[in-house]
């Protein structure tokens, strides 16, 4: 059995625990046409392989017909370029109890890391989430620019931890991160392994966030980019803070596919738009991560991250 295929399995019986009476769905867009095809040959429940056009942007909503039926399966895996997972559709489907693994942008190495032990990676997660989600001041600081103080919400908070066992359970592949929305942000992130759609970063994007919003970008190139992908939307709500995440996974690597990026230990990100998966009421057309490496993160006086290396 090659590597995909194996991929596929740990997909279809560890992450998803799919059972044999249930129906998958698996969404594909033309770039993944083959591992939506290994996905179907390796699924012994009953699968139904959708394919739907690529994204403009992440966080488009699907076709009306493709949202309506994926209320119809158990389970739901989406193979597409840009991602699914802030979407109307994809909350009307786990709200319907379909347990859905989402991994937008992926590569085909990182589909052959999916072999990380999830169970390790779970621990991580709750660890820190137990330290980040209880009112105190967040303030994270990096050799590349980031100076900013957060605050979380225990009511708007996600765990990533790559198992989706239980009915409306869902998350990325690969998996492994902390995270929610913040209520109040200010100061300056400056990422510099990724951004959203604009890939691996060749010199920092640093912005400048006041009462949660996004007041200023600036870094070169990569900086305009991303200032003109928000102007274009039209729409005030692509500047708010929407997330904060930390990465917990010991596999996953910088390769400029946020999907892993964000993911990796030792990792931060901070993300603006919509914030409606963790309980937000920003319901923006987007939702775009900025990942720093090696943070070092203070929760009140205790730093539980120096330089990238937990101390929890």
């Amino acid at each position: 059995m090659n590597r995909l295929k194996k991929a596929a399995r740990n997909i279809l019986d560890a992450c998803m625990d799919v059972k044999e009476s249930e129906k998958v769905l698996v969404l594909i867009d033309s770039n993944y046409e083959k591992e939506g095809k290994v996905i179907f040959e390796e699924c012994k429940a009953g699968c139904n392989v959708v394919k739907i056009p690529i994204g403009k942007y992440n966080g488009e909503e699907p076709p009306k017909k493709v949202a309506k039926i994926m209320k119809e399966y158990d389970v739901i895996i989406m193979l597409t370029t840009k991602s699914l997972s802030h979407t109307r559709a994809r909350r009307n489907a786990t709200q319907s109890g379909a347990r859905i693994a989402s991994m937008p942008g992926i590569t085909r190495s990182a589909l052959k890391r999916l072999d990380a032990d999830y169970e390790k990676i779970t621990r991580v997660t709750e660890k820190i989430n137990k330290e980040i989600f209880n009112g105190r001041d967040i303030h994270i600081t990096t050799k590349k620019g980031t100076d900013i103080i957060l605050k979380m919400n225990d009511r708007m908070k996600f765990t990533d931890q790559g198992l989706y066992h239980k009915p409306g359970e869902w998350g990325n592949l690969p998996a492994g991160e902390a995270c929610g929305a913040p209520v109040m942000a200010d100061g300056i992130f400056a990422a510099d392994a990724s951004f959203g759609d604009l890939g691996k970063l060749r010199k920092p994007v640093r912005i400048k966030v006041e009462k949660g919003r996004a007041v200023g970008i600036d870094g070169g190139l990569e900086a305009k980019r991303l200032k003109k992908l928000l102007e274009k939307f039209r729409d005030r709500r692509v500047y708010k803070i929407a997330e904060l995440g930390i990465g917990t996974n010991h596999k996953a690597k910088i390769t400029g596919c946020v999907l892993e990026d964000e993911k990796v230990l030792g990792t931060a990100h901070i993300a603006l738009g919509n914030n409606t998966a963790y309980g937000g009421k920003n319901n923006a057309p987007c939702h775009l991560d900025g990942i720093f490496r090696k943070p070092t993160i203070l929760v009140g006086k205790k730093t539980i991250m120096k330089d990238g290396k937990l101390n929890i």
